[in-house]
This record gives structure tokens, C-alpha cells and sequence, in this order.
């Protein structure tokens, strides 16, 4: 018995959907109006046998109550449970960090030794999460588009994301929401070498968004992802203020903002770490704090400047100011190591955009101990 998914649409108050997902012995329900998230609702079953006759029990209750349903679409055997927790463990994202880091790591572990007590915990607390939480990254390869020419079952940054029936164009009070992101989860999970699933996982901004706030975050099922099924770009209306407003150059004959071009991430190119690091231990205390001891001081000058050069400006080797999948981020009102696993970052003014002042975002994921994966999405500003 193959796993598969079942997608239902009733045109009542709005519109509803109706999704059911079998995988092994397990039934997922997802149901609500079309354009917003849904409530979902997981069923286990004693096995796969009884799973599918439940499943064909809800389907005909369906019909009754006037979904309808598309044609059954097969699901692939997904990595579950320990299995996929793992694999994500072994990464390649979660790969040895290149030898000046751990060289680094050493370092600092035997200065902190000897420095005077009272500091010494408080900067473990500081530093050690930090040295754990760098991660390996890949740079995105972009081309500016025209919005007509984007392919909207690609990677995609600001510009229209795949739409069908199913997974209309989502709006929230009254408005389209603005497209911001979506990325290709079986192109990441090759790349990465975790779990992901298979589909789209996309990101909505809402007008006038907040950070932190009414983020729309879906994954569109790769059984849904068919040219043939798109549905027509919404139009956005001249007074669409999200934080990423998607305007251009203005002009001053038509009077009007112009429609700043989409990114298109046509391949993921240079594999680089990223590390949270940014200041030594002379960004949290002075060296006359630390130690008395001059040959020591040296030391401590020694291991900053080092850190410095290797995270200290955006361009350095490990710095985590920068847009790119997987990978890590620096520390502004939340840190790493308080966090998901980042799927996808936006920092150092990637595609023009701007979250706010020294401000950066993240499309985050998470696989819990039965191997499902969640994804959510979020920014900070200083």
C-alpha cells in the first residue's frame, strides 16, 4: 500500500480545502479556508492496512458534504522518526568546521583556563554555544527578472510564487499578501543532505507586516507542483505597504513607483561556513578584567585579532552577514542557539532588502522525533 495525498476544495463562505496525507500508518488531515493555514489534525493507526480504510471512510464523507476532490496523487517513502533526526546530525551542513575555527575553539578553550575566575564562566556561556552553533552554508546564484519571466516552480526571491487551485494566492485582512521567498525543499535536502520533504516551502509578508508577526509560511506538496495546474499572478494594489514593499525606481512621467524586478536563484554555488562569532573577549570585557598576567594579554590580543579577521566584516571567510541557505546568523534580539535550524537567511542587505536597522531574517525548520518537519519564519531588528 503506497502512501499518498488527497486534496478536497468547496466553494461555501469563501472557500474551503480539505487535505488528507496517508503516510505509512499515520493520517494527517489539513482542512480551512482557502488561503489561510488550516487546522491539522494527525490520526495513528495500527497499521498500514487500517490507515487506508479510515482514509477511505473520511474521502467519502467528503463527497458527501460536497468537496471536490482531485484525483489521488502517490506520495514517496519518506526518511521518519530517529532516522531522519539523524541524518540531519550527519549533515553536510553540520560538517567538521574548517580547521582555522576549531584551531580557534582550542585557542580560546586555553586562554579561558587561565583568565581570573570571576569572567571565565560568564564567557563560556558566551562562546561556547557560538563555536556549536557555525554551520556550513551555500551561496544563492541570482538573476534579476522581470516578474513575467520568473519560473515560478524555481527558487524565488520577491517575485510570484507558485499558485494553483489548491494552494491559491493567500491574502490577510483584505489584501493579497506580497510574495518573499520559496525554495525547492528536494534541491535542499540533496544539497544539505537533511530530510526536508519534497515540495515548496514558501513565505508570505502581510500589508503592513511586523517583524515577528502574520508571517504566511506553507509547503506546497510536490504532487501539487504541475505547470499546467498555475494559477494567475495577483495583482497588487498601489497601496500594498508590506515591510518589503516590492517597488523599484521611481518615475517621475508616470508618476508612480515601478515594479522592482524578482530574483530568480538559478543554482547554489560556493559551499562556505558561517559562524555566529563576532566579538572577542575584548567585546565583552577589558584585558585589565581578565588577567594581570602580560604574556596572557598577549594572548587574549592575539585570538581577537584573529577572530577578527576571519568574522569580523561580511567579507571575511566566516562571517554570517550574508544571504544564503542553511548556515548559521549573528545575534540580534534572538540568538542561534534559542532558534530552529535556519533553512534560509537573509542578512547584509541581500536583494535590496531591509528589515530594519542592523536587522536580519530567517526561514527556519525543525524535525521532531517522529521525523516531521515544520518550518516558520522570522526577523529581529536592533
Amino acid at each position: 500500500m503506497q502512501n499518498f495525498v488527497q486534496y478536497g476544495v468547496k466553494s461555501a463562505k469563501g472557500g474551503m480545502f480539505w487535505e488528507l496525507s496517508v503516510v505509512g500508518a499515520s493520517l494527517i488531515e489539513r482542512e480551512g479556508k482557502i488561503g489561510d493555514k488550516g487546522k491539522q489534525k494527525k490520526t495513528d493507526c495500527t497499521d498500514r492496512p487500517s490507515a487506508h480504510a479510515l482514509a477511505e471512510k473520511l474521502i467519502a464523507e467528503k463527497k458527501a458534504q460536497s468537496f471536490i476532490l482531485v484525483p489521488v496523487k502517490p506520495l514517496p517513502e519518506l526518511v521518519v522518526g530517529k532516522a531522519a533526526t539523524n541524518r540531519a546530525r550527519k549533515s553536510a551542513v553540520h560538517g567538521p568546521a574548517p580547521k582555522e575555527m576549531l584551531a580557534l575553539e582550542k585557542q580560546f578553550h586555553h586562554i579561558c583556563q587561565r583568565i581570573n575566575e570571576g569572567y571565565r564562566d560568564d564567557l563560556m556561556d558566551i562562546f561556547e554555544p557560538m563555536f556549536k552553533t557555525g554551520a556550513w552554508a551555500w551561496v544563492p546564484v541570482v538573476e534579476a527578472r522581470p516578474h513575467e519571466q520568473i519560473d515560478r516552480l524555481g527558487d524565488v526571491v520577491m517575485g510570484p510564487l507558485y499558485t494553483c487551485e489548491a494552494y491559491p494566492w493567500p491574502s490577510r485582512d483584505g489584501y493579497p499578501m506580497a510574495p518573499l521567498l520559496q525554495i525547492d525543499l528536494a534541491r535542499a535536502s540533496l544539497l544539505g543532505g537533511i530530510p526536508l520533504g519534497d515540495g515548496l516551502v514558501q513565505v508570505w509578508m502581510p500589508h503592513k507586516a511586523l517583524a515577528g508577526e502574520d508571517q504566511y509560511v506553507r509547503v506546497v506538496p510536490r504532487v501539487s507542483v504541475d505547470h499546467a495546474d498555475l494559477t494567475p499572478v495577483q495583482a497588487l494594489p498601489p497601496d500594498l505597504e508590506p515591510m518589503q514593499t516590492l517597488v523599484g525606481d521611481w518615475n517621475e512621467e508616470l508618476g508612480r513607483w515601478l515594479q522592482a524586478p524578482a530574483f530568480q536563484i538559478l543554482t547554489w554555488g560556493d559551499k562556505r561556513y558561517t559562524s555566529p562569532l563576532a566579538l572577542g573577549f575584548q567585546g565583552h570585557y577589558t584585558l585589565k578584567e581578565l588577567t594581570d598576567s602580560p604574556a596572557l594579554a598577549k594572548e587574549i590580543e592575539a585570538f581577537d585579532q584573529a577572530l577578527n579577521t576571519l568574522v569580523g566584516m561580511p567579507t571575511d571567510p566566516f562571517s554570517s552577514v550574508s544571504t544564503h541557505l542553511f548556515g548559521t546568523f549573528s545575534e540580534i534580539q534572538y540568538a542561534p542557539q534559542d532558534c530552529p535550524q535556519p533553512l534560509f537567511c537573509f542578512d547584509g542587505g541581500g536583494f535590496d532588502l531591509v528589515w530594519g536597522d542592523g536587522a536580519n531574517a530567517q526561514l527556519f525548520y525543525d524535525i521532531d522525533a517522529e521525523g516531521v518537519v515544520t518550518f516558520t519564519f522570522d526577523w529581529s531588528s536592533l
